[in-house]
């Protein structure tokens, strides 16, 4: 095995965490979760539509039960959560990292195809490990539905891209970590700034024409929607694949822990 694909294994092995025998979030740190969608389905696509009224009440839902019940520790000395300040901290690193920053979209995505909201969620998720945060106190939230991001004009997104009426997403997802007091710190650097779950959830609906979107949390180490992906992820080891998106940020990350 190259030294290439060595670091690429490693790296990868944090996101994927050997997904045949790792429960998902739902079963193995919030039961009640298990009323109000399916997290471990291997495509999450499948999950089934309601009419906008019953989605938003199942969301709404689930994030209380997210704030009422917290994960098991998975090892005492881990970090239990974080500051709104460490937060700021994480947001700023990935907001500038060299690879999944968005500054460095035209690089990785030039015709707009990605949008890498799935790799800047596996930063946050590598800063939350470099800094000794409980695997089971990060996890990812999701949305499906019918995104129109160009209705919220103050994205930070539009410093970098152009803002495109015609451009849909038909998901999103960010990466969340504990806070050490109350609730979830969303990382996701298309805001200006950390927010918490709810003030996620509510900027996304507020991209919908009718607020309506599917809500889905799961763990970190969840790296698509569809599970099946998984199965080409040796290809991200290739630099034409995702044009090296994932070899240049794990090889950042790897550099980065070795010279902190």
């Amino acid at each position: 095995m190259t030294a290439r694909i060595l670091l690429f294994t490693i790296c990868f092995a944090i996101q994927i965490n050997s997904f045949a025998t790792q429960p998902d979030f739902d079963s193995a740190c919030f039961a009640p979760l298990n009323r109000f969608v399916t997290a471990s389905m291997d495509n999450l696509w499948l999950v089934t539509e309601f009419p906008p009224k019953v989605t938003r009440d199942r969301n709404n839902a689930l994030l209380k039960d997210m704030i009422a019940n917290t994960p098991f520790m998975s090892h005492p000395n881990n970090l239990e959560g974080i500051s709104k300040e460490t937060a700021q901290l994480i947001y700023d690193n990935v907001a500038q990292n060299p690879v999944a920053g968005l500054g460095a979209l035209k690089k990785y995505d030039p015709n707009c195809e990605n949008g890498f909201c799935f790799g800047r969620a596996v930063a946050v998720n590598m800063e939350a490990a470099q800094r000794g945060v409980d695997q089971n106190r990060v996890l990812k939230l999701w949305v499906i539905g019918d995104l129109k991001p160009h209705q919220r004009a103050d994205l930070k997104l539009w410093d970098y891209v152009e803002r495109n009426e015609q451009g849909e997403w038909g998901f999103h997802v960010t990466t969340i970590i504990k806070s050490d007091k109350k609730g979830w710190w969303a990382i996701d650097p298309v805001f200006d700034k950390p927010l918490t779950e709810r003030q996620w959830y509510n900027s996304m609906l507020e991209m919908t024409p009718d607020r309506n979107a599917i809500l889905i949390v799961t763990n970190a180490d969840r790296f698509s929607l569809d599970r099946s992906s998984i199965e080409h992820a040796i290809g991200l080891s290739d630099n034409n694949y995702y044009n090296g998106y994932f070899m240049d940020l794990f090889k950042y990350y790897w550099t980065k822990s070795k010279h902190p």
